[in-house]
């Protein structure tokens, strides 16, 4: 029956849940461990995450300007990612459906009060409030509106590859930003499906490509895009 089978796969789940902790501990503090600690203890707490929230992930790769925010865009029906050919993403970029049209900002190291206040006086035209989480290391943008220009003009100064000319004052922030986190109302998104748009393969940034290739590690379907002239 049905209700065997989601318990088979809960007991399955839990069980898993629990190995990963386990082996996360062995990682962490164990004397026989000789590899890269904080390395391998990321991609364990990544993993419990996909394990957690129970997300799909379908990562889009393919070379920088190869299209696969406008293919994204053209899926959602509107356009909420930058896509001009001078407006490459350069951060991983999660997009999920949500209540309401919200924009989270994960940072690998706390916000400082200037860097928050920048942020709040560029969203303030748009208009959006940012909201401070987890102690410093992650922003929450909320908008007063659905309208999908609100999030592109959002992500302009935050991942494209522009930005750094366009809105210097806001570096200091980029250099922080781990991963970036769009919450659509949009009944095209299945609720389980988690949409990973990513920055270009064979880049000038080495940081770029690792992020890329590491993130193919945790996926479920990855769809490549070619550029037809090659």
């Amino acid at each position: 029956s049905s209700t065997m089978k989601f318990e088979e796969h809960e007991t399955r789940r839990q069980w898993t849940l629990s190995a990963l902790e386990t082996l996360n501990q062995f990682v962490k503090s164990d004397a026989d461990f000789h590899g890269n600690r904080p390395y391998e203890q990321k991609a364990i707490g990544f993993q419990h995450q996909i394990l957690l929230d129970g997300k799909y992930r379908v990562v889009f790769l393919g070379v920088f300007n190869v299209g696969k925010s406008s293919a994204i865009n053209a899926f959602l029906g509107g356009a909420y990612l930058p896509m001009d050919v001078e407006e490459c993403t350069s951060k991983l970029t999660f997009i999920q459906r949500g209540g309401a049209l919200q924009l989270v900002i994960t940072l690998t190291q706390t916000a400082a009060p200037d860097e928050i206040a920048a942020l709040q006086n560029l969203f303030g035209a748009i208009p959006a409030t940012v909201s401070v989480e987890g102690g410093g290391r992650a922003l929450r943008v909320t908008y007063g509106t659905d309208v999908p220009d609100a999030m592109r003009k959002s992500l302009e100064p935050l991942v494209t590859v522009l930005a750094d000319e366009d809105f210097p004052h806001l570096a200091p922030l980029r250099e922080k930003i781990e991963e970036i986190s769009l919450c659509l109302p949009s009944a095209v998104l299945e609720e389980d499906i988690v949409f990973v748009d990513t920055p270009g393969v064979h880049s000038v940034s080495e940081t770029r490509q690792e992020i890329t290739y590491n993130i193919l590690e945790h996926s479920h379907l990855v769809i490549m895009f070619v550029d037809s002239g090659i």
